[in-house]
């Protein structure tokens, strides 16, 4: 799966990032050092699990993701929730399009 960045980001949504990110020890860049509105990363998707011991669940179903890799930016529309993402020639573009991975077999 590839990882897209919003559009925009709202000042305090910035603010709740950085302090997340601050009690992770992680240092947060600037809103201007951020790529928005297209891929910048891709996923291996593994599982779909319906309990997991990871503080990240939190709802009553989730999705197991693994090797995450940065990607070149790839500027993309996007929609809410998973979507396929279409070139301008009108194909469908998977992990291998950002150059890393073979594309899933859909």
């Amino acid at each position: 799966m590839l990882i897209r960045a919003s559009k925009t980001m709202a000042a305090d949504q910035c603010r709740d990032a950085a302090a997340f990110m601050a009690d992770l020890g992680v240092a947060c860049p600037a809103p201007a050092d951020l790529a928005f509105g297209g891929v910048i990363g891709s996923v291996l998707f593994t599982d779909i699990v319906t309990a997991h011991t990871s503080p990240w669940f939190v709802d009553q179903a989730a999705l197991v993701l693994a090797d995450t890799r940065p990607e070149r930016f790839l500027p993309a529309i996007g929609q809410l929730g998973l979507f396929r993402l279409y070139t301008k020639r009108g194909s469908a573009q998977s992990r291998s399009a950002v150059g890393t991975r073979p594309s899933p077999e859909w």
